[in-house]
């Protein structure tokens, strides 16, 4: 046997979760395998001491060679301890810290590697996806929505991508909520690497998660398996901005074969990036106008109510209605979450206020991006706020 001294010792309580570490190591020896061995064994434990020829039934030759190699050069408490002093958490699914929402799921990982914290148990959590080259209108809308649903205490769920993912998760952070990352490579590695200081304050506001060991690279094969975790982990999955093919909708697929409710951000018919998205809405997904109507939707009045999410404001900045000059409520009342022309805008105004100039209009849009309340997408302006 390995001589492990005191490192044995000072993994006292861990006992399954080594052994645990351990099958998740052995090479050809992949998640499927690993559901039949427990069914068959229980645990780990009871595998690695089981005698090479009870394992025909479930191992081919070349995995059962694979195990006795392990056996003989994985010395087990010494491995263990050095992915705890890397300060990556291992979770399988024997273990009851295992997120109950993800181990419903048909195909639950077996394991779990984190580096920060898993989701809190019981806590209300959202997944926010979208396009990695989105819109200007898209970047608003996902840093609105997500903001408020962290004001609200809603724990936000996504892929530290580019675009979407990533710009939703710094929302969160920024409004002192808590998110977490599942990414398509090891939890120890920083994918995208330009996003390294997110992925650091990921790391302490939540937490990087991970069913690939550490130090595995991101490949585009591991992308698509990841996405069922990102909806395993959620009540509910917010679209924002997707082409009619894409990953995202991978995800979608997966989170309604879960049985997670789908929310869709509304676009223009002819943005190739709302198409998405309106077609998920046209097949019976919820039409996100507001983050206040999807907490409504999901949570009901009691939770809004109770957990104090801003109502009062017209927009995520703070500013009330009420406080705008007249001629910026009207124009405010006149955009819509569609980015518009200025001379369509300008026709609307004009409706209610005769003469209006262009360079009125200019102005006031100028004030109102200022506060918040209007976004801007080359020539066309749109409402970001509820």
């Amino acid at each position: 046997m390995e001589n492990t001294g005191g490192i044995k010792d000072r993994m006292n309580g861990s006992r399954e979760k080594v052994y645990a570490y351990w099958l998740d190591n052995v090479k050809g020896i992949g998640r499927k395998t690993i559901i039949r061995i427990l069914e068959q064994y229980g645990n780990a434990e009871k595998f690695y001491f089981a005698e090479d020829d009870e394992r025909m039934n479930i191992l081919s030759q070349k995995q059962r060679e694979q195990v006795r190699t392990s056996r003989r050069q994985w010395n087990l408490y010494t491995e263990y301890e050095r992915l705890t002093m890397q300060k990556i958490k291992f979770y399988h699914l024997g273990d009851p810290d295992y997120p109950e929402k993800l181990r419903m799921i048909p195909d639950a990982p077996y394991a779990l590697y984190v580096k920060g914290k898993l989701p809190d148990h019981g806590g209300r959590t959202i997944a926010v996806i979208g396009a990695r080259t989105c819109t200007e209108y898209g970047r608003v809308i996902a840093g609105q929505f997500a903001g408020a649903f962290a004001d609200a205490g809603i724990q936000i769920i996504s892929g530290m991508a580019r675009g979407i993912d990533g710009i939703s998760q710094k929302a969160a952070i920024d409004h002192g909520g808590q998110t977490f990352a599942v990414l398509g490579c090891g939890c120890n590695i920083c994918y995208p690497p330009e996003s390294r200081q997110l992925y650091e304050q990921i790391c302490e506001r939540g937490g990087v998660i991970s069913e690939y060991l550490p130090d595995t690279q991101p490949m585009p094969s591991l992308f698509p398996p990841r996405n069922r975790i990102i909806s395993g982990l959620a009540d509910a999955i917010l679209v924002i901005e997707a082409k009619e093919k894409s990953g995202t909708l991978i995800t979608v697929d997966m989170a309604l074969e879960q049985g997670r409710d789908i929310f869709a951000i509304p676009g223009r018919v002819t943005d190739s990036l709302s198409s998405g998205c309106n077609r998920l809405i046209r097949q019976g997904a919820g039409m996100a106008i507001s983050p206040r109507e999807v907490l409504k939707e999901l949570y009901g009045d009691a939770f809004y109510d109770s957990e104090s999410v801003q109502q009062e404001n017209d927009s995520g900045t703070g500013i009330r209605m009420e406080h705008l000059p007249e001629i910026e409520k009207t124009i405010l009342q006149k955009t819509d979450y569609v980015p518009l022309s200025l001379e369509i805008l300008l026709d609307r105004c004009r409706s209610c206020v005769p003469g209006m100039s262009l360079q009125q209009l200019m102005t006031c849009l100028l004030s109102l991006q200022l506060k918040g309340m209007i976004g801007r997408e080359g020539s066309h302006y749109f409402k970001v706020g509820p």
